[in-house]
């Protein structure tokens, strides 16, 4: 089995396999996607499993800042770290890149197990955004500030 970490940072670059996943995680319209990622402000990490895009992580660059917009894994992939390793990914590249210094996302509160995941990527709870859901439900706000290797 082959398995790869891509980052992708504009439309054209994307795959028939990225698509695939983008358009099964039903988080955005695909053409607004594309908009989104043609603005340079957002960047999509993706792991390839054999040709088969097995997840996604988006990330939206805010200066010294990154917030992590979205993570998706294939059903078939879940339950296998893969969440962890495409967090682990964002990181390093923020390092590497020297810019990022701290990473931000958002989580509902009756999401236990997300939680739990961001949790042993060693990010802290800072707060809460009310009203943050189009159902008016609240976020949880959490934080990891990235150390310098």
């Amino acid at each position: 089995m082959t398995s790869s970490f891509v980052k992708y940072q504009q439309p054209s670059e994307l795959t028939p396999a990225i698509i695939a996943c983008v358009e099964a995680w039903d988080y955005w319209p695909l053409k607004e996607f594309k908009d989104a990622l043609a603005t340079g402000n957002y960047t999509l990490f993706a792991r390839i499993c054999d040709g088969v895009c097995s997840g996604v992580l988006l990330v939206v660059n805010l200066g010294d800042a990154a917030d992590v917009v979205y993570i998706y894994t294939e059903p078939r992939f879940r339950r296998q770290g893969l969440a962890l390793q495409l967090l682990r990914e964002c990181e390093r590249t923020g390092k590497s890149d020297g810019l990022v210094q701290k990473l931000f996302l958002e989580v509902r509160p009756d999401n236990g197990g997300a939680q739990k995941l961001y949790e042993s990527f060693q990010m802290q709870l800072i707060g809460t955004r009310k009203n943050y859901y189009k159902d008016g439900s609240d976020a949880l706000v959490y934080r990891k500030v990235l150390q310098r290797s």
